[in-house]
């Protein structure tokens, strides 16, 4: 039976797993009822704490839709009077509430009892227990899953007995469960817990098939045997050919299983009182210290340069950025480019000192252009460390700028006469060309995302951008604050896709100007990466559709951090770096936040998370004006991003071969494409349909309407919108039926995106108002959130046209396809 009054839904609320092992959270929620909101319904404080179940009794959950507000008429009367609550127990009290509050709502027999209450300005979670960097380690445990290694014992959980079934059960609860405060740690993503599952699984069949267990006696407790484990290791490296990296990821597995175990007996948040796990832990560390080569850390550090090297660095340095060197030739570089030869300069040495074992004092700088020296150590970085081409063409071109360091007495512009330079020059050509014929080293798929995708990121960024969590308790500003910067810098990716640099080194007043008209960069040469080339500078405007928003950064919240610079971005801090706040963002700083913010987006929204760079966006806002834009935008794009239209085909176009050929379809046919001035004088007829629009209607619960009628009455609307307004494709796909404005006195469409509206005839409004009905009267419920252009059938289940489809009825009926 479902609960009526209060009483029934808090035991309801008391018996959830969360709330039973949270017994601060079921204190403060029977203060909160018992103190704040329960004596509104006129309770004396008497019978309150007599019979305190009963008094919930008596309160109908019909009634409790108003303890919102008594609860705050409580907290703001306590907050005036002498014995006053402090901000932290009304953060505690609000919480409690808004948790038990939460729960009611998301239960179908709350609602059906009085309507839910809006969330629109509650900030939407921003964790699934999916992060970028806990997924990354899960792939080093991905080679744990190789069941094939164990030809004798392909089975599952179920076979090996009860007992370790259900040990297996707690220990997912305990791993995965994001509230389990006995854990005394995060919680293991699901990608990595599975690995650790298979790596158990692995384990558990070596015991019943090399040391014989009876497959009822396994229990976890064997995983954590030092000389069991030690065995199981041995036997892995000899038979698998497994290595001490895999023995590492081993160890930790078994170090999970100890901490599960013993999680009762220890007093300690690291397990320091647990002697089995202080062993595990030593012998993680002991595996490490002899792991295999092509994992050590060997670049050498620059404070490790000392005497004649640490002299050798500054003057190459000098050489190459100073704005006047007599010998150099050549105009100075970019501090990030001569960050770039400095990274391989300590890598090429710090090969020599830790792996090589050359001493210190013999380090030369010299060495880094000995095309000798340089083919060692390439080989080492492909064969052992399994870098590829690409990474060892940029070390051929440190070792090329430290040629000509070595050789200024050149009498030519290009260092052509001097044979060092020469040999490093046709040794690049070898590894460039190595490079080409190479397989991409980049899984785009784990980045890649559509722009429609990257649009509902932004718009997801912008919802947790609210003052409130989704509990409704307030936020901080640093996490407001933290959010309005990760949104206004993934936006403008998805909008404006210039590199990077462009967006972090945005400055008021010198790079961003506000205009009538909105915001607009203005670049001089050196502020830009191809400024270096054409000698000329860039200037663009921001989204508009983002000026409000950047409005109320800079004036609101950017004003809140003090810094000596004007830069628009900034450095949030940390709890590891607190000290960081206000400082100047870095490359890296902007990849981490965009690659992190998109990865939790993206797995919460679509259960697919995807690491998107700020360069991919660049990618994503090719490909899709490719297929979808119109071909005279193609060089505007281009300047926008910054580049040529050649090298936006040549590297970000990643349309398909079929897409590209498809569009020679017919090229003898040089008559024009359709304009908006060609109103078609037909009446659509069946057999114009899409996939989306296959038979049957079981989306609707209904077969008793005729398919090819709706479809065409669909169609009719959709070519009398687009022929009368110069549509972007786009706009007609985002439509909903809420944007239809049906008034007598002002009847039109309003494109929320530009929050525009665009006025009709009636004679359209009729014909959208017969399609709708068609559709109602076929049993589709409709409401304003809902799309206008739909496909009809089972396979779209009801959902909104793609940009594709709507271009192909177009241009279908228009006899172009």
């Amino acid at each position: 039976m479902n609960p009526q009054n209060l009483l029934q839904a808090y035991q309801l609320f008391l018996e959830l797993p969360e709330t039973k092992a949270n017994n601060r959270l079921k204190d403060n929620l029977k203060t909160t009822l018992k103190r704040y909101i329960l004596p509104s319904y006129n309770f004396e404080n008497k019978e309150l704490q007599d019979n305190f179940e009963g008094c919930l009794e008596k309160v109908s959950l019909r009634k409790f839709q108003d303890a919102a507000n008594f609860l705050q008429e409580s907290l703001e009367s306590s907050s005036n009077s002498e014995n006053h609550l402090s901000p932290g127990s009304i953060r505690n009290y609000r919480s409690a509430f808004n948790r038990f509050h939460s729960y009611l709502k998301s239960q179908s027999w709350y609602s059906n009892l009085l309507p839910l209450e809006s969330d629109i300005n509650l900030a939407p979670r921003v964790r699934d227990g999916n992060s970028i960097n806990k997924d990354v380690a899960a792939k080093r445990y991905m080679k744990l899953i190789e069941f094939e290694e164990l030809e004798s014992s392909k089975v599952s959980f179920t076979d090996f007995g009860d007992l370790l079934v259900s040990q297996v059960k707690e220990l997912d609860v305990f791993w995965i469960s994001a509230d389990n405060r006995k854990r005394r740690s995060s919680p293991m993503s699901p990608q990595m817990f599975k690995c650790c599952l298979n790596a158990i699984h692995i384990f558990v069949s070596w015991l019943v098939s090399e040391k014989l267990v009876n497959k009822q006696d396994l229990s976890l407790s064997l995983l954590v045997d030092q000389a069991t484990l030690e065995d199981f290791i041995e036997w892995g490296i000899k038979n698998l050919n497994k290595d001490k990296l895999w023995a590492i990821d081993i160890v930790k597995v078994t170090l999970a299983v100890a901490k599960w175990l013993n999680h009762q007996e220890s007093k300690w948040f690291d397990f320091r009182d647990i002697p089995i796990i202080v062993e595990l832990q030593n012998y993680i560390h002991e595996l490490e210290q002899i792991a295999r080569e092509d994992k050590k850390y060997y670049v050498l550090k620059l404070r490790e340069m000392n005497g004649n090297l640490k002299n050798q660095y500054q003057d190459i340095k000098a050489f190459f950025t100073k704005a006047e060197v007599p010998t150099r030739k050549t105009p100075p570089i970019a501090e990030v480019t001569f960050k770039t030869y400095s990274d391989n300069i300590c890598r090429v040495l710090g090969w020599q000192f830790n792996i090589k074992n050359l001493p210190l004092n013999e380090l030369d700088l010299k060495s880094v252009a000995n095309i000798d020296v340089l083919k060692e150590y390439i080989a080492w970085g492909i064969n052992i460390r399994g870098n590829g081409y690409g990474w060892a063409t940029q070390v051929g071109y440190t070792g090329l700028a430290v040629a000509k360091w070595l050789n200024p007495h050149s009498k030519r512009h290009n260092f052509s006469d001097i044979e060092q330079v020469e040999e490093i020059r046709e040794y690049i050509r070898y590894l460039r060309e190595q490079h080409n014929h190479e397989d991409s080293r980049q899984n785009l798929d784990e980045k890649r995302i559509s722009f429609e995708e990257a649009q509902q990121v932004v718009e997801y960024l912008k919802k947790c951008c609210n003052p409130l969590d989704k509990y409704g308790d307030e936020r901080s500003d640093s996490a407001v604050m933290k959010s309005w910067q990760r949104y206004l810098i993934v936006a403008i990716l998805t909008y404006c896709p210039v590199r990077q640099r462009e967006i972090r080194e945005l400055e008021v007043g010198v790079t961003l100007f506000r205009e009538a008209d909105g915001y607009w960069v203005k670049l001089s040469p050196k502020q830009h990466k191809a400024g270096k080339k054409t000698g000329k500078g860039r200037e663009y405007r921001l989204p508009q559709n983002l000026t409000a928003d950047l409005d109320e950064w800079l004036s609101k919240w950017r004003p809140t951090i003090h810094t000596s610079h004007k830069r628009v971005f900034i450095c949030m801090g940390s709890n590891n770096s607190p000290q960081s706040l206000g400082n100047l963002l870095e490359a890296d700083d902007v990849t981490d936040l965009v690659v992190n913010i998109v990865y939790k987006a993206t797995s919460i929204l679509f259960n697919k998370p995807r690491g998107t760079t700020p360069h991919i966006f660049r990618r994503i806002a090719i490909t899709y004006q490719r297929r979808y834009g119109r071909p005279e935008q193609r060089e505007a794009l281009a300047e926008l991003m910054g580049h040529s239209v050649f090298e936006a085909e040549r590297t970000y176009n990643e349309e398909t071969n079929r897409e590209r050929t498809l569009k020679a379809d017919n090229w003898w046919e040089l008559q024009s494409a359709p304009t908006q001035l060609e109103i078609p004088n037909i009446f659509p007829q069946p057999g114009f349909g899409l996939p989306e629009d296959d038979e049957g209607f079981k989306h609707l619960g209904t077969s008793s309407y005729s398919h090819d009628a709706l479809i065409a009455k669909r169609d009719r609307v959709l070519l009398m919108l687009w022929s009368l307004h110069d549509w972007k494709w786009v706009n007609i796909h985002r439509l909903n039926v809420g944007d239809v404005c049906m008034d007598e006195k002002s009847s039109g469409i309003r494109i929320s995106s530009s929050e525009s509206f665009i006025p009709v005839k009636s004679f359209v409004i009729d014909n959208i108002d017969s399609y709708l009905k068609m559709r109602k009267e076929n049993g589709e419920t409709i409401s304003d959130d809902s799309p206008l252009f739909i496909g009809v059938g089972n396979r779209s289940q009801g959902g909104r046209l793609t940009v594709p489809s709507l271009q192909f009825l177009i241009e279908k009926y228009f006899g172009r396809n």
